[in-house]
């Protein structure tokens, strides 16, 4: 099966040569520079929601929903008991004549890949007799490196319904998720040598798995694929995934669904949040990743981040819209959230290019979920999150750091002393805004 990125791409198959790479890393460029007004976020952010029944197309592959991919893993337990392969074509006496076939599988295909499983287990029963477990535990005690190296690439495996081997690196990913039993399903195009010379991909039936020298082999699902590709694939800003996807917190996929995924990449993260809560797929990277883990991450009062970064209306900084607010980031100013009242005050008046400018520092609790929070030009006071957060970050005002005391400002310098501002405010009335002299 050829789609829009296989012909696009250097299609070189190499199947043989999955575990061999140049030592240089790939280079990520630079995110794409989309503008993105305050009156457009809401329009921004719907573009990043799924639906949490039915998987996405990406090149061809996805689109199945829970029900699909259910009805599939029966008929991949049905071809386990219906018996041995058979080694050549005998009509009516063949997998595909007994259990039936996914709607989208040919029955020349489902025949070819049981003739090439039973071909598989004459010729290599040492190590494709074993299960997905015993076979990667066989291939990691060889001594040498050479010898995993070349154990890998012979070691090759076909699967019921499709006639493309799995192979190496990529095969022991697959067989780590469970194989067809996964919801990768099966492979729908033979490996290829990615544009870099050094990586590898394979496209099964609903999602993909890439492979580089340097980051090993990881599954992708088109879900988080639909953000990966909007962002360049492994050549763009991301790079390659150097993690499998797994929830925030727990361990299964029950967890993962309640509590959010993540995937690491080589140049950022793309997170799933939860499918009670929006359930939307976006990308974070940067100054912006790191403030964001700084307040706590998917724990912190902001949530999960629910759009990819955008430039500003002024093109001077980036951002990041979450669930319950947003990071700013400027090259002179850093990165700061912004939140509730606050956020809704600012963007009113114009945000990055209205009078307050770009936040300069986190909110500062008042009392009572009040916030005080220092921009360019000015100082907002409001309530800075939702009020079932508000708790979660009434710490930082009750206990300051070092960087609470004091900051120079353009035009004046003021000092902090735990939730009191002095010199250049001194009794400010809640949702007052009030303006550096300068």
């Amino acid at each position: 099966m050829f789609t829009v990125k296989t012909l696009k791409r250097i299609v070189t198959t190499a199947a043989a040569f999955i575990m061999i790479g140049g030592l240089m890393p790939p280079v990520a460029t630079a995110q794409a520079d989309r503008t993105v007004t305050p009156d457009e976020i809401d329009a921004y952010v719907a573009e990043y929601e799924q639906d949490p029944h039915v998987t996405p197309v990406v090149d061809g592959v996805g689109g199945i929903s829970d029900a699909e991919l259910a009805a599939y893993h029966d008929l991949v337990r049905a071809t386990q008991e219906a018996g041995e392969p058979e080694t050549s074509l005998v009509p009516g006496e063949m997998w595909s004549d007994t259990i039936g076939l996914p709607a989208d599988v040919s029955k020349a295909d489902a025949d070819a890949a049981e003739i090439a499983i039973a071909t598989e287990q004459e010729t290599l029963p040492s190590i494709n007799s074993l299960n997905s477990l015993d076979r990667i535990n066989s291939l990691n005690s060889l001594d040498r490196l050479d010898d995993q190296m070349m154990a890998r690439a012979s070691n090759c495996r076909t699967f019921f319904f499709s006639p493309h081997q799995v192979c190496g690196a990529i095969l022991e990913a697959y067989e780590s998720l469970g194989g067809q039993f996964s919801w990768l399903m099966h492979p729908v195009e033979p490996m290829y040598l990615n544009p870099d010379g050094q990586g590898y991909r394979q496209m099964f039936r609903n999602g993909f798995i890439y492979w580089h020298p340097n980051t090993g082999a990881y599954a992708v699902t088109t879900r988080s694929a639909v953000v990966w590709n909007r962002n360049g694939w492994e050549q763009g800003w991301l790079g390659y995934p150097t993690s499998a996807e797994v929830p925030v917190r727990g361990s299964n996929p029950l967890t993962g669904e309640i509590n959010g995924w993540v995937q690491s990449f080589q140049g950022g993260r793309i997170y799933r949040s939860s499918i009670l809560n929006g359930f939307h797929i976006a990308s974070i990277n940067g100054l912006i990743l790191e403030k964001w883990l700084e307040l706590g991450g998917p724990n912190s009062p902001l949530g999960f981040p629910i759009a990819d970064e955008a430039v500003t209306p002024d093109s001077q900084g980036r951002f990041s819209v979450f669930q319950h607010g947003h990071i700013y980031w400027h090259p002179q100013v850093g990165a700061w959230p912004v939140a509730g009242d606050i956020l809704a005050t600012w963007e009113a008046s114009g945000s990055v290019s209205g009078e307050f400018g770009y936040p300069i520092d986190d909110p500062l609790a008042q009392g009572d979920g009040e916030y005080t929070q220092l921009f360019e030009r000015g100082l907002l006071y409001g309530k800075w999150l939702h009020p079932d957060d508000a708790s979660k970050y009434a710490s930082r005002g009750d206990a300051p750091g070092p960087n609470y005391y004091t900051r120079v400002l353009p035009c004046l310098s003021y000092e902090r002393s735990g939730d009191t501002l002095l010199a250049a405010f001194s009794v400010i009335d809640k949702r007052s805004v009030v303006f550096l002299d300068c």
